[in-house]
């Protein structure tokens, strides 16, 4: 059964305007205080996994744990949303185009965004999900 207009629609503007929308839904529901607060509670359970992982004595080999701790160095952390959000300024979509037109306009800037990280080293701090998904 096919979905409603608006249900269709909804799932489109997600799918190529999801970080616009989790911006717009971070600004109402999840604030800096809110990521920062989060964010000292992430570190404060690292910190404990970190400390245990040097006195745990199910780790015989040292060689085993400078591994375990040099994974935990490198553990990286995302909360909320992004440092940085999508740069959304050069698409140029209007309340005047068909939604035909806004569908092609969108997929031309998201096609864009791809063909610029193709060749860019690995983005590691890339969201893969919106902040209003997670």
């Amino acid at each position: 059964q096919i979905k409603p207009r608006w249900k269709r629609a909804m799932a489109f503007t997600e799918s190529v305007l999801g970080e616009a929308l989790g911006k717009l839904f971070c600004a109402k529901y999840f604030d800096e205080d809110s990521k920062d607060r989060a964010l000292k509670i992430v570190e404060q359970v690292r910190q404990a996994l970190e400390d245990r992982l040097k006195e745990v004595d199910w780790i015989k080999a040292d060689s085993t744990r400078a591994e375990a701790l040099k994974k935990m160095a490198k553990f990286g952390v995302k909360i909320g949303y992004p440092d940085e959000w999508i740069d959304y300024s050069t698409l140029d979509i209007n309340s005047s185009d068909s939604f035909l037109e806004m569908i092609f306009k969108a997929r031309e800037f998201d096609n864009l965004l791809d063909i610029k990280e193709m060749n860019a080293p690995t983005n590691r701090k890339k969201w893969f999900l919106t902040p209003q998904t997670v």
